[in-house]
């Protein structure tokens, strides 16, 4: 390969990993925007059905099925960003993959 073609190949390959940077922050923003929204949704909808408790065997309860179900949407959205950065790098080792060839 010519150096020329090489350099040719170094560049394209930058320019690719900085586009990949600029999608998977644009992504992650997105994600973070969600996941707020969600979580604001969660704790005004928990807010709500917290003022119709009857009796303390109903906050126990309430409390229980509160804490389940955020654990599990802060595991979903721990579990979307893990997917998020698994596909950057990826795409990151797919495009210096190029350079070493």
């Amino acid at each position: 390969m010519s150096a020329n073609a090489t350099i040719k190949t170094a560049f394209e390959t930058v320019q690719s990993l900085v586009e990949l940077q600029t999608s998977t922050i644009s992504q992650s923003i997105e994600l973070q925007k969600k996941n707020g929204e969600e979580l604001a949704a969660f704790f005004k909808a928990n807010a709500d059905k917290a003022q119709k408790l009857k009796s303390p065997q109903d906050l126990v309860a309430f409390n229980l099925d509160s804490s389940k179900a955020l654990f599990e949407m802060i595991k979903a959205q721990g579990e979307a960003f893990s997917g998020l950065a698994t596909q950057a790098r990826e795409a990151a080792t797919a495009d210096i993959s190029k350079l070493v060839k």
